[in-house]
């Protein structure tokens, strides 16, 4: 049966090999209800869950500067926006979307992970600076720098993901 409005995800469809208009209706409803009916699928769960977070890192282009304690703040410009994709991509690989975006005020994007007591932050910053951090929350936090290159991106997500589920 041939569509009768254009798939809102195709590729669920390559991946599926499904084309029927019951489809097409189901995936083009509210995220929240395909999110709850895909609660006990941890697939679907990160991939709304990177979704989203791709959705604010975009909605953070249009986030005008403001002024905090008389300090001038800037939105996320491309650089920080760009690395955060890439940072985003990598984490869809290792399975493990961030559980919030968030603009810093020191201009940037801070990424941030939560499992149990542990939590983790990824942090862009306009410069292009990117530092990650581990901790829980007793201890004191472990805190290191990382390049824009694939494998030093990828190796804090590594580290990240091996402590929050240690």
């Amino acid at each position: 049966m041939p569509l009768t409005q254009p798939a809102p995800c195709p590729a669920i469809y390559r991946i599926f090999e499904r084309s029927d208009e019951t489809a097409s209706q189901y995936l083009a409803g509210p995220r929240e209800r395909r999110a709850r009916n895909f609660e006990g699928s941890e697939f679907w769960r990160n991939w709304f869950g990177l979704a989203a977070a791709r959705q604010k890192i975009g909605d953070l282009r249009t986030l005008a500067s403001r002024v905090v304690q008389g300090d001038q703040i800037e939105p996320p410009n491309g650089v920080a926006r760009e690395l955060a994709h890439r940072v985003l991509d990598l984490m869809e690989r290792a399975s493990r979307p961030p559980d919030r975006v968030a603009p810093l005020d020191e201009g940037g994007i801070a990424l941030s992970l939560v499992s149990g007591a542990r939590r983790a932050q990824i942090e862009i910053y306009n410069s292009g600076e990117a530092v990650a951090a581990i901790y829980s929350n007793g201890g004191a936090p472990e805190v290191w720098e990382f390049d824009h290159s694939h494998d030093s991106v990828q190796g804090a997500i590594q580290r990240i993901c091996v402590y929050l589920s240690a």
